[in-house]
């Protein structure tokens, strides 16, 4: 069985989250493994004329 579970949503900047949440619901769930997933901007996103731009 495969579960997708959000455990938290931060800003752009922080993000607060206790370990216990995290694991919770794989430690009721008696799991086996676990797999986090973290999305990090680097830089701003271009706008849509930026873009058109470049395609040029």
């Amino acid at each position: 069985m495969i579960a997708i579970q959000v455990v938290a949503v931060g800003t752009l900047d922080s993000l607060l989250v206790h370990p216990r949440e995290v694991f919770k619901t794989t430690i009721l769930a008696n799991t086996t493994h676990i797999v986090f997933m973290l999305t990090i901007v680097c830089r701003p996103l271009a706008s849509a004329e930026e873009i058109i731009k470049l395609k040029e």
